[in-house]
């Protein structure tokens, strides 16, 4: 009997201390800054008759390109934000989203190179900005509701460091810039779920 009693104490124990340990993992884990990774491309498939429109598309944790048309978030923790974009040139924009807001000291970390070419070289690699010249913006992610504003520009990676969002539900992203098809530069892309808008679910 006492051997039996001793047998399942040893288990429950087990399990307890597994459960705590497991707790405490969650618990470090969630000190931790969230990564989102996110690249801008121009894609030629969204319609033949419009040709090709930049999109956004996330990087998932198997190095896969996903869906931009809805990004989960976790509420109250860092999330540092690495932007990609491929793109070149610049899209009208109005002078308020060409300034950062929403993340730490809002500013972010510019890094000339995305598209190399030998006449960039004099260039610096990077820096901790507050705003990106209009002349040079060509999209932007924002998510007004939440007061985040990253403007981007074209042939860099930004990494943005946003502060925890307080705020859990849905949200909604999207990019400030006239860049879709059109003569106003809001119709295909811009008009499109998961291409230059989304949803943004914090929870």
């Amino acid at each position: 009997m006492n051997y039996r009693k001793n047998l399942l104490m040893s288990i429950l124990s087990a399990f307890v201390f597994l459960s705590l340990g497991s707790y405490a993992f969650g618990a470090t884990n969630l000190n931790q800054p969230f990564h989102l990774n996110i690249v801008e491309i121009m894609d030629v498939n969204f319609g033949n008759s419009v040709g090709a429109q930049p999109k956004f598309y996330v990087i998932d944790n198997d190095g896969k390109l996903k869906s931009s048309s809805e990004i989960v978030l976790p509420a109250n923790r860092k999330i540092v934000l690495t932007i990609t974009s491929y793109d070149m040139d610049n899209a009208p924009v109005l002078p308020e989203y060409t300034h950062v807001s929403g993340t730490v000291d809002n500013k972010v970390f510019v890094i000339n190179g995305a598209i190399a070419s030998g006449d960039d070289v004099h260039k610096k690699w990077g820096a901790n900005v507050s705003s990106i010249p209009k002349s040079k913006v060509i999209h932007t992610f924002a998510i007004p509701s939440l007061g985040i504003n990253i403007p981007i520009e074209a042939g860099t990676t930004e990494i943005a460091v946003i502060k925890p969002i307080k705020k859990t539900g849905t949200f909604y992203w999207e990019c400030a810039t006239e860049c879709g098809s059109g003569k106003d530069g809001m119709s295909g892309a811009m008009a499109t779920s998961g291409w230059m808008n989304g949803k943004i679910v914090v929870r």
